[in-house]
């Protein structure tokens, strides 16, 4: 009855209430009972429970409060959260604390991103290694897409300046080794290949390059980088695939013997000079790597890249970090590490 008074029918919470609880409620921002143990070694528990002599006494008041008393006053909102943070984070891997005798948690996503100064992996994506493992990969893929876009590059060149059939003159003949030599195009056979077979894959050679990258840096273990790069090798080779699988004999026949097409223009002989009086192998190895390093450095410092999303996840996941408001919020040491 009396609280049923206080709280006017149940709808409301009485500050006195709020106040006294409030010492111990704060831990409802922690998402898992598991993280108890970090929360001894960090000091917080000390200032929650100041009453309680005995690190035991603590972790379990602290797994009573985040186990039972959270989800009975906060429902269903909160096991939500809580449900929704272990799908992210990941599986749980325990630790030993010698100098407390007890287990500290710690969630497979957030180590992984978190550096490893502060506790994270020596195997996370913000080591040297893995980061340079990553350049090598995107190195390996752009070698790739630049040979799909040189290809491009020469379809383009061809159908634009092939000359167009004449009437009654052939556009190909047979020389003297049965190589059919194409000298000439239809207007129509132009049209259709630069509408329905260039154009389109040219659109798909330039999304595909970047969409891959994306597919690539969002790898966060050796193993997923190398299973996506076989994926994305896979991916590029599908029109070989479909020539193999689709084309008849005779018509494999045809392109085999065909030889090269060759077209020209005054402005080929600038080209010629670029790339006989110039370092081009060197100078597109040096555009490629500075490619490779200027996609990974956005990924990494860029707004809501990786560097933040390993902040984000250490607050989430383990309610720590210099920048994660929980983590202030709750006092003590700010990360696992720093209370060493």
């Amino acid at each position: 009855k009396k609280w049923e008074q206080d709280t006017h029918g149940f709808t409301e919470l009485p500050l006195s209430w709020v106040g006294a609880e409030m010492v111990k409620l704060n831990l409802c921002a922690i998402p898992d009972k598991r993280l108890c143990g970090n929360l001894e070694v960090r000091g917080i528990l000390l200032k929650r429970f100041p009453n309680m002599s005995g690190s035991e006494d603590r972790l379990q008041a602290c797994q009573h409060v985040i186990g039972t008393e959270c989800p009975t006053l906060l429902g269903e909102v909160w096991k939500s959260y809580g449900a929704w943070g272990s799908v992210l984070c990941g599986s749980a891997d325990f630790g030993w604390n010698d100098r407390l005798g007890l287990m500290t948690t710690s969630f497979e996503l957030a180590h992984k991103y978190g550096p490893a100064q502060e506790g994270g992996s020596n195997q996370g994506i913000d080591t040297p290694v893995f980061q340079s493992f990553v350049v090598i990969i995107l190195m390996i893929w752009w070698m790739s897409v630049f040979t799909e876009w040189r290809d491009l590059i020469d379809w383009w060149v061809i159908l634009l300046f092939i000359p167009i059939e004449k009437p009654g003159v052939s556009a190909y003949h047979r020389a003297h080794d049965d190589h059919l030599e194409v000298t000439a195009m239809p207007i129509n056979v132009k049209a259709f290949t630069i509408l329905l077979n260039l154009l389109p894959r040219t659109l798909v050679g330039v999304t595909v390059a970047f969409v891959g990258t994306d597919f690539l840096i969002t790898s966060d273990s050796y193993l997923d980088l190398i299973l996506n790069s076989v994926a994305l090798a896979f991916l590029i080779e599908i029109d070989e695939m479909l020539f193999a699988a689709l084309m008849s004999q005779h018509e494999k026949e045809d392109i085999e013997i065909c030889g090269s097409i060759e077209v020209k223009h005054q402005c080929f002989g600038f080209f010629d000079t670029l790339v006989f009086n110039f370092p081009t192998p060197l100078l597109r190895a040096a555009m490629l790597i500075s490619l490779c390093v200027g996609f990974i450095v956005n990924a990494y410092s860029k707004k809501d890249g990786k560097y933040d999303m390993g902040y984000a996840l250490a607050c989430l996941c383990h309610a720590e970090g210099d920048f994660c408001m929980t983590a202030q919020y709750l006092g003590g040491h700010a990360t696992l590490a720093s209370s060493k």
